[in-house]
């Protein structure tokens, strides 16, 4: 989801439990104002949990936050998962451990490594940082 100001959207979400019911309701206005400013839906903001994904484990290769889904190999073209890969790569918006593990991720599709759950795991990704180019 590309928002300019996710810590601006966050605050004003928390002050949805505010106990004054204006607050609350000032608050759910000024969210919807500001995905329609965005020109985001809440379905584009909010991630579907993926059933096809397994939980990711902690990869063996001694390095911390590197994750790997394992799991069966990836068919297709390792070329366009790269690609993939390098496009969200180029998103300003992504955390710091997002891009991290996108970068583990493509380290792994060039080595080999790249499962079928990663590949699915990257798909996800996409359609929700960036809807208007699904996979």
């Amino acid at each position: 989801m590309p928002l300019s100001d996710r810590d601006r959207l966050i605050a004003t979400l928390d002050r949805l439990g505010s106990p004054e019911d204006a607050e609350a309701l000032a608050a759910a206005r000024a969210a919807d104002a500001m995905l329609k400013q965005e020109n985001l839906t809440w379905d584009a903001l909010i991630a579907r949990p993926d059933a096809d994904l397994r939980e990711l484990d902690d990869a063996d290769d001694g390095e911390p936050g590197h994750v790997h889904a394992g799991g069966e190999a990836a068919t297709g073209d390792t070329a366009t998962d790269i690609a993939e890969i390098d496009r969200l790569l180029a998103l300003t918006t992504l955390s710091e451990d997002t891009r991290s593990m996108l970068e583990d991720l493509k380290s792994d599709a060039r080595e080999g490594l790249f499962s079928a759950a990663d590949r699915r795991y990257v798909q996800g990704l996409q359609r929700r940082l960036n809807p208007s180019r699904s996979s």
